[in-house]
């Protein structure tokens, strides 16, 4: 009763020395109601929303403040768990059933969000989130007349899931597509993998050593040094002076 006169009530008048022994009374009363009704909400919710609250001694404002945050975080809530249920593919971990379960439970918190998701959408994007295994079941479903429930479409995909793996021996791979970021299937790995061991031996090889060119001299043919310090070449100049000094301007 205290409760709803401090949360419902608006606060009546401070009396004064006019005031009536009634209206003192009520507003004592209120008074009474409105430290109660704020130890008791304070106490009940954490320390962190209540920083995020308002400063107020009035129980009615410090609740209706509290609604307002809740009301944001639950639009906030509501995007997520969207985005979870639009993006979730199925990769094989826990079973098909365990992972429809999921979609299952993500809807029924969104329908308490006040965003009721359909049976026929909950049937729906399960069956097509599917990788290419249960394409033979899809097929099936999108060609008869009858339409599942959730709890056939559960029973109907574990026992698909299970004709599937004694197929297969018990080993499929039931990721339809890999992550592009770094996780990548075995096969892409092993394939990447395989290029960079290459790479990489290709760098532990290090940079060749330059090839030294052998300096060889035309005039005698032997190598070692060039033209102008071969002694054979210099004994020629000196014999022929004119000849000489044209192939020096020449070199010049």
């Amino acid at each position: 009763m205290d409760l709803d006169i401090a949360l419902h009530a608006n606060e009546p008048p401070k009396p004064t020395v006019r005031s009536s022994i009634e209206e003192k009374a009520r507003y004592e009363k209120w008074g009474r109601a409105n430290r109660l009704s704020l130890m008791i909400m304070k106490r009940s919710i954490s320390h962190t929303l209540i920083g995020a609250i308002s400063k107020t001694e009035n129980a009615k404002r410090f609740f209706d403040d509290i609604v307002e945050k809740y009301k944001s975080s639950e639009k906030a809530d509501a995007g997520e768990l969207m985005d979870r249920l639009t993006g979730m593919k199925y990769d094989g971990v826990g079973g098909v059933r365990e992972y429809i379960m999921k979609m299952v439970d993500i809807t029924a918190r969104l329908t308490e969000l006040e965003i009721p998701i359909t049976e026929s959408f909950l049937v729906h994007h399960p069956l097509n989130s599917l990788p290419s295994q249960f394409d033979q079941l899809k097929t099936s479903y999108n060609t008869q007349k009858d339409k599942w429930n959730t709890n056939e479409l559960i029973s109907i995909c574990d026992q698909e899931e299970k004709r599937i793996l004694r197929g297969s021996g018990g080993s499929v791979n039931f990721v339809s597509q890999p992550n592009m970021k770094g996780h990548s299937s075995s096969h892409n790995y092993r394939r990447n993998n395989k290029g960079g061991n290459k790479i990489k031996n290709q760098k532990s090889n290090g940079p060749k050593p330059a090839i030294k060119k052998e300096i060889n001299c035309w005039f005698c043919k032997k190598n070692g040094h060039k033209k102008f310090d071969c002694h054979k070449y210099k004994n020629w100049l000196a014999k022929n002076k004119s000849g000489g000094v044209q192939e020096q301007a020449k070199a010049k």
